[in-house]
């Protein structure tokens, strides 16, 4: 009796040479030296992110941060009409010293505090020469006005840069060379008032 068999095609392996002609085929040591440059190129990029990620923890605890001064891309502008202070208790501040004085953010901050204010960070900034001259500056965005006029009542010579994309609802305290502290607690007026802002300050 004859065996029934039925015949299967098997795929065959191709070599690159065979299936480009003409074309040299690829040696172990040009597939080896691809691999090890691949290695390199991952190895460099996971440095850089490590770097960068170690970079930014130093960069924030040591202070050297630099807000962003640039034209806010869409323009906001201090109300015309009274506005009443928010309460202290209410009023998140970033207190940032930009001075040589070393101290002065720390001891503004404590102040602060004995006022009611809640603060947050404390720590070093950078200011445009002509602006770290005078008193400072109050940073803060458009739903944060009265926290920024209840900040600015402790320290009326203080003017306010609007922040227009800001919304995180804190205020932003940058200390100036001719910064002397706060005013007297008997001096200050939480009654409805108008902010006193800088649009201009810093180009915006």
């Amino acid at each position: 009796m004859r065996a029934s068999w039925t015949w299967m095609p098997r795929a065959v392996p191709v070599s690159d040479a065979e299936l480009q002609p003409g074309a040299e085929p690829i040696s172990p040591e040009a597939k080896e030296l691809a691999t090890s440059t691949r290695r390199v190129v991952l190895v460099a990029l996971l440095v850089l992110a490590i770097l960068s990620v170690g970079l930014g923890i130093v960069w924030q605890r040591t202070g050297l941060w630099n807000p962003s001064w640039g034209a806010p891309e869409r323009v906001a502008v201090c109300p015309s009409d009274a506005l009443r202070p928010a309460n202290p208790q209410e009023t998140k501040v970033n207190v940032y010293n930009a001075t040589d004085r070393i101290g002065q953010a720390t001891a503004t901050a404590e102040a602060l505090k004995e006022r009611g204010f809640r603060v947050g960070s404390v720590t070093n900034a950078q200011l445009p020469d002509d602006v770290r001259e005078g008193q400072g500056v109050i940073l803060a965005g458009p739903d944060s006005l009265d926290r920024a006029l209840a900040l600015q009542r402790q320290m009326p010579k203080v003017a306010i840069k609007l922040q227009p994309e800001r919304t995180d609802g804190a205020v932003d305290l940058v200390l100036g060379d001719s910064f002397r502290g706060l005013i007297r607690p008997d001096r200050v007026s939480m009654a409805p008032g108008v902010p006193r802002c800088e649009e201009a300050l810093f180009g915006g």
